[in-house]
């Protein structure tokens, strides 16, 4: 037997029963990139409303108006493309109220970031240098 995988045709892929089951429910879902309703949502995970200076609002309008614009996006595209705004404005709630509850925050001065955009002998090296370990691996979870 072959470990060998074949993708003949991204256009029209086989798959199995278990695949075009999830494919056909997820075409069942009411997927909607309303800006109103993925605030909302955001509001409820993160428990705060106020999402700052609402300058904001173009870029998300412009944004979710460009996935429904976008007709190569399927089912299952558009629900994975879905949870990002939700996200980004759930994060924008969490900051906003931090730095409410914090002002002292902007005070902080901060050094230019380090960007590194694929990983490298290099870049590998660099996240195992001390002073930039605990910046290689800064992450936070956001609430269900």
């Amino acid at each position: 037997m072959s470990d060998t995988i074949r993708v003949d045709d991204l256009r029209a892929p086989r798959l199995s029963d278990a695949q075009r089951a999830a494919r056909d429910y997820v075409a069942t879902l009411d997927i909607t990139f309303d800006a109103e309703q993925l605030m909302a949502q955001a509001r409820v995970r993160a428990q705060c409303d106020d999402f700052g200076d609402p300058g904001f609002r173009k870029r998300l309008d412009a944004t979710l108006d460009a996935i429904e614009d976008d007709t190569g996006l399927g089912p299952i595209g558009r629900l994975a493309v879905h949870e990002r705004p939700r996200r980004l404005l759930t994060s924008r709630l969490l900051v906003e109220d931090l730095v409410r509850r914090r002002p002292e925050i902007l005070a902080i001065e901060l050094p230019a970031p380090i960007i590194v955009i694929g990983l490298t002998l290099l870049t590998a090296g660099m996240i195992w240098y001390a002073p930039l370990y605990p910046a290689a691996f800064t992450s936070y979870t956001l609430p269900s």
